[in-house]
């Protein structure tokens, strides 16, 4: 039977049924089981478990009673144990409480409600600002420190209005969002939305919420043609330009497969496959090994990784040494605040060149290890 310790601990533990899975949440950690594990926890949990009934309803013998059990137990054992959690997110600070996200996010809803009629008007307006962008990419254009202050808070309030794109499309499922707020992904400043509760929902949900920060994000930036148009000096041309530009590449970085973030999450609940960059990375070696089966879609992506990683290697990281001293001779020479406001392609560069040396170390370190 269940060890006296997992018993006492199963009124910690909530049961869902999305019709997809079978989800087993506890101390904020979600787990998928089976219909037999889910039920038999579900008795117990009721204080309506009889053993003999439930040999008898799922026509089991002594011996296959005993199987189940210990089953159970494993599985219980696992999601009790003590681990280390996976933060992604260090640092965090709360910038909009779960009272206010739900406020905002209910007042946001319409953007899905209308959404057939938004989504074109929003898709013709940024493709204006595409052009646009095209035919002003030869100018080159001056800023000042208003302008370049300007420009990182337009960017900062676009971005938290993609986090609530996340938040907005779990209160569209009847989930209660919780906050939004601001963390280091290793040394580099994120914004992020806690919608963790979205496991609880089916996997087309999900791919909705994924996706959701990118609509709210193209929403916002439609916006830009209006102020491009209606204040179209010199200086407003250029400031929108700049904002178009960074907003372009957040949104083509958010959408890239091979580095998590809304399009990996997309991509990965499309397949169905939980933390697929680990086990995209493992998988060829897992494969020669008889570990795993051949998977088509987990194949690819595999082949994808390894060869984004290798174009990387050789394509961008010889010239990560420059990076790195035009980032330190410039900090010492100009300052952090004139590096920040009018020099953010070497902060930029510096940045990018971080990133990717820690995922290719992250990468090769996981690779070794098989």
């Amino acid at each position: 039977m269940i060890k006296s310790d997992h018993l006492m601990q199963l009124d910690q533990v909530d049961l869902y049924n999305n019709e997809e899975h079978y989800i087993l949440v506890y101390n904020d950690k979600y787990f998928y089981t089976n219909n037999l594990l889910f039920e038999t926890i579900k008795l117990l949990k009721d204080k309506k478990f009889i053993s003999e009934e439930f040999k008898k309803e799922h026509e089991l013998n002594d011996e296959e009673f005993t199987e189940i059990f210990i089953l159970i137990n494993e599985k219980l054992a696992s999601i009790f144990k003590e681990r280390k959690p996976k933060r992604y997110v260090n640092l965090k600070v709360t910038l909009l409480d779960a009272a206010l996200v739900n406020m905002i996010s209910t007042s946001l809803l319409f953007l899905f409600t209308k959404v057939k009629y938004i989504l074109p008007l929003v898709i013709i307006l940024n493709l204006v600002l595409v052009y646009e962008l095209i035919n002003k990419s030869a100018v080159n254009f001056t800023s000042g420190y208003i302008d370049s202050i300007v420009i990182y808070l337009s960017l900062f309030f676009i971005l938290l209005f993609h986090e609530l794109g996340h938040s907005t499309a779990l209160k569209k499922f009847n989930i209660e969002p919780q906050e939004v707020g601001f963390g280091f992904y290793l040394v580099f400043p994120v914004l992020f939305s806690n919608v963790t509760r979205a496991w609880l929902l089916r996997k087309r949900q999900r791919i909705v919420i994924n996706l959701s920060g990118i609509y709210f994000q193209l929403v916002a930036s439609s916006f830009l043609v209006i102020f491009y148009f209606l204040l179209g000096t010199n200086t407003v041309e250029s400031i929108i330009i700049s904002i178009t530009k960074a907003n372009f590449f957040v949104l083509v970085y958010s959408l890239f497969p091979f580095i998590r973030n809304d399009g990996y999450w997309a991509l990965s609940d499309s397949l169905n496959i939980p933390d697929l960059h680990k086990r995209s990375v493992s998988y060829p070696i897992d494969l020669v090994k008889n570990k795993v089966s051949f998977n088509l879609f987990l194949a690819l992506y595999s082949i994808g990784q390894y060869t984004f990683l290798g174009f990387i290697i050789f394509k961008y990281v010889p010239s990560i040494p420059n990076n790195y001293s035009s980032f330190y001779f410039t900090l010492i020479d100009d300052g952090l605040i004139n590096l920040i406001l009018s020099k953010p392609s070497i902060l930029f560069h510096f940045v990018l060149s971080s990133v990717i040396l820690y995922s290719i170390s992250k990468s090769l370190l996981a690779f070794l290890k098989k």
